[in-house]
């Protein structure tokens, strides 16, 4: 069996976009940056990755007032590939800043 789950943090880019599915179904897109320190020939560098992230249905709707520029969060999803892009399925989400969080999830 196969395994596809992913943890990452980050600070949102800008706020989330609410979009509509043809079907009706609502859903929030936001990007984040993921800052990571690498060693490049002895010296380290600050590299930053731009991970897309999706939500969807009611969960979207609640999370959106939460989802601002700037804001730390934290996401528990799965990887999809859709027309060659990859983005983050987001099941959970947590939104933390200054060494507290608040869990903002469907359970």
């Amino acid at each position: 069996m196969d395994f596809n789950e992913v943890f990452i943090e980050g600070r949102l880019t800008e706020d989330a976009k609410t979009e509509m599915m043809p079907n009706g179904v609502l859903y929030v897109t936001f990007t984040l940056a993921c800052n990571e320190d690498k060693r490049v020939d002895g010296t380290w560098q600050k590299r930053v990755q731009y991970v897309p992230v999706a939500v969807y249905g009611n969960y979207a709707q609640s999370l959106l007032p939460a989802l601002r520029k700037s804001q730390r969060a934290i996401v528990l999803g799965k990887i999809e590939c859709n027309a060659g892009k990859f983005i983050i399925n987001a099941m959970k989400i947590r939104i933390t800043e200054g060494g507290r969080s608040e869990r903002v999830d469907d359970g």
